[in-house]
């Protein structure tokens, strides 16, 4: 289930994120860089939550995966390793891109990492370039991808399993988009 995440949530999304990052990002991200990635983060620093603007699919009373969508821009999207490729990440997009799109804006261009890119190209996004974000004075590499033109059927997705997904993480917590 996808609800809207509440204050309560802060620590979950945070351990999660934490969890994500270094459990998902390890093998294509170096030590050093995920640990500047990390440094210094906290659930006081999802200022997200208190926005409306960040969702946490909830499996079992469990937060196994959360978004940060703003009207015209999918901001974050992590799952928690043990629920990668199990359609919570698929659910998170799906959810996030209907609520862009409702909006009637275009979307603009976000940032996936390098971890993310098949799963995003899966979910019919397209790479526009490669990039960096810096974090803590280390340069992290990510993929600037543009959403899908139009509605699509996950190529993940099939009458008899439901949707799955790779469940990577959106794209590292920097600079604007409040990571």
């Amino acid at each position: 289930m996808i609800r809207t995440a509440q204050l309560s949530d802060a620590l979950a999304i945070h351990n999660l994120h934490t969890r994500s990052v270094r459990g998902l990002c390890a093998n294509t991200y170096p030590k050093e860089v995920l640990d500047a990635w990390l440094f210094g983060r906290s659930p006081e620093g999802y200022v997200g939550i208190a926005k409306g603007e960040m969702y946490v699919y909830v499996e079992n009373g469990v937060v196994v995966g959360f978004s940060h969508v703003i009207p015209t821009l999918l901001i974050a999207l992590f799952v928690d390793p043990e629920h990668a490729r199990k359609g919570v990440g698929a659910a998170l997009f799906s959810h996030a891109l209907e609520f862009i799109r409702a909006r009637g804006e275009t979307p603009a261009p976000f940032e996936a990492t390098l971890t993310a890119l098949p799963f995003y190209l899966r979910m019919g996004c397209t790479e526009i370039r490669r990039s960096f974000v810096e974090k803590n004075s280390v340069n992290i590499e990510t993929v600037l991808m543009r959403l899908p033109e139009r509605a699509i059927q996950s190529p993940l997705q099939t009458p008899a399993s439901g949707p799955s997904a790779a469940g990577a993480p959106a794209a590292p917590p920097s600079g604007a988009a409040g990571r």
